[in-house]
């Protein structure tokens, strides 16, 4: 009888031992997971600011070349008198 319990304790021993051992495989294999999501998305972030600029400086450099391209020096004339442009004067007497 003193055999059946010891043998009952190990194998009682030997199921938490496994329940453990497999609890702490899937939380570290989730930690992992989470941590490889985490460096996944601070790379998506870093693409897409990237992305971004080189967006914004393709659009400027675009933008400059057509600018130029259709830029004919001789549709302007030189400017002799400069215009000045004044805010409006009160012709007629606020009171009225």
């Amino acid at each position: 009888m003193n055999h059946k319990i010891i043998i009952f304790y190990l194998l009682v021993t030997l199921v938490l031992g496994v329940k453990v051992g497999v609890t702490l495989f899937e939380h570290s294999s989730n930690i992992h997971h989470g941590h490889q999501i985490a460096n996944l998305q601070s790379q998506h972030h870093i693409l897409q600011s990237q992305k971004q600029l080189i967006t914004q400086q393709l659009a400027e450099k675009a933008a400059l070349t057509d600018i130029s391209q259709n830029l004919d020096q001789r549709e302007f004339l030189a400017i002799s008198t400069p215009i000045v442009v004044s805010p409006p004067k009160q012709l007629v007497a606020s009171g009225i």
